[in-house]
């Protein structure tokens, strides 16, 4: 992605007269920057990508800044109108998220209510969170109902109407885009075309001197400890994972000791999301794709459960919820 992004810079400088010298650029083995053939040893201060910001800046006697510039294009050409006219050298950082995959988070020992009964509710914000699937397991862990429930408004609201016999415990697994872990798959190829689309259609001057973290801003005081992505191509490069490691469904399913998988080939296995971590949780898997034929009902749309490891007795049975 940034070879692409400093071919594109290159594509579009304007084709002037210039030195043997000019805008060149090296990083030294001692690991100092030297341009035009002299060290560069930048002293300034990073600044939102606003006019007043950038003059505010210049009228201080500030030579280099480093401006904020989100990734969707906004703002860019003022702001670079504003430092081409102040003279100073730059370098831009994308402050905006970088894209973030939509998946599910496997927390079954933070996500949890104990002593669950018919008519519990729960009522709690949950920000950036589109969906959750609500299991319900008894003491035995076994599961004795599941449903996705959709967000509203950043909040899960539910209330358990399933008859239940005896106190159970309550997992939610919740679907978000404001996990840590970046968008490799679908979300960068859309980031990469907008970032070499703002870079054609800008004109950077003589003061620009570079890129930082051109992908953007990743969270990590949110971050979820485990997350399973639910992107398409992210399934069809782990079931080619799959596929070489295993070469077939049968090796695969007695290799993780599945007890009555219901699917027929690997594409089915890389859909399926591990609902246990860490010594918590069912000892099942979702399959989060609706298929009409599933063998039991999440709401709706239609989803389906998988026993994850053989068990003696019919059903999903689990380690200690």
């Amino acid at each position: 992605m940034i070879a692409a992004l400093f071919m594109a810079i290159a594509g579009s400088a304007p084709a002037t007269p210039q030195t043997s010298s000019s805008h060149l650029w090296k990083v030294t083995p001692g690991h100092a920057l030297e341009w035009e053939g002299r060290p560069y040893r930048p002293v300034g201060v990073r600044v939102p990508g606003t006019v007043e910001a950038i003059q505010g800046t210049h009228e201080a006697g500030i030579t280099d800044i480093m401006i904020e510039l989100p990734a969707d294009g906004r703002g860019w050409s003022e702001a670079l109108d504003a430092v081409r006219n102040t003279g100073q050298r730059y370098w831009i950082a994308v402050d905006s998220l970088a894209p973030m995959p939509e998946s599910v988070t496997i927390e079954p020992d933070s996500y949890r209510i104990e002593n669950a009964r018919t008519g519990t509710v729960i009522s709690t914000p949950m920000p950036g969170v589109t969906r959750v699937l609500i299991v319900l397991a008894g003491a035995d862990g076994r599961r004795t109902h599941s449903e996705v429930v959709p967000t509203t408004g950043g909040r899960l609201e539910y209330k358990v109407t399933h008859p239940l016999g005896g106190t159970h415990v309550l997992l939610a697994y919740p679907v978000t885009r404001t996990g840590g872990q970046p968008d490799f798959y679908e979300g960068l190829d859309a980031h990469r075309d907008q970032m070499l689309l703002n870079l054609k259609q800008s004109d950077f001057g003589p003061g620009l001197r570079g890129w930082v973290n051109p992908l953007g801003r990743i969270p990590s005081t949110s971050a979820p400890k485990n997350g399973v992505p639910l992107s398409p191509l992210f399934r069809t490069e782990f079931a080619a994972y799959l596929r070489a490691k295993y070469g077939a469904v049968s090796t695969l399913v007695r290799s993780w000791g599945i007890g009555a998988a219901n699917f027929r080939d690997i594409n089915d296995a890389a859909r399926l999301v591990p609902l246990w971590s860490n010594g918590k949780g069912l000892d099942a898997a979702w399959d989060p794709r609706p298929t009409p034929s599933s063998t039991s009902m999440c709401g709706p749309p239609r989803c389906g459960m998988t026993c994850a490891k053989p068990r003696p007795s019919p059903g999903c049975a689990a380690p200690p919820v």
